[in-house]
């Protein structure tokens, strides 16, 4: 039993430190931005305000700080209307 919580302590610790803070933060956000829209708008709606959203904050931020745009980033901000989808269909 001590070598399965230790195997998944140490797998716990692998995952966060490969997830970066940034990437938790447009999870974060992305769910606060989306959670309004999922309850009020159609799907298609929503998914289109949050590409939107999530690609002008990634051009932006390359326009202005001189960085290329993450894909990832904008895939974290969508990643929260899955869940948010799967609760509201329930």
């Amino acid at each position: 039993m001590k070598k399965i919580i230790n195997l998944l302590q140490n797998l716990f610790v692998k995952i966060s430190k490969s997830l970066r803070q940034d990437y938790l933060l447009h999870f974060l956000f992305g769910t606060f931005i989306a959670l309004p829209m999922v309850v009020y708008l159609p799907m298609y709606q929503v998914i289109c305000f949050m590409f939107f959203i999530a690609a002008g904050k990634e051009i932006a931020w390359a326009y202005t700080f001189k960085i290329p745009p993450s894909i990832k980033d904008i895939i974290f901000t969508l990643l929260p209307l899955i869940p948010l989808y799967i609760v509201k269909y329930i």
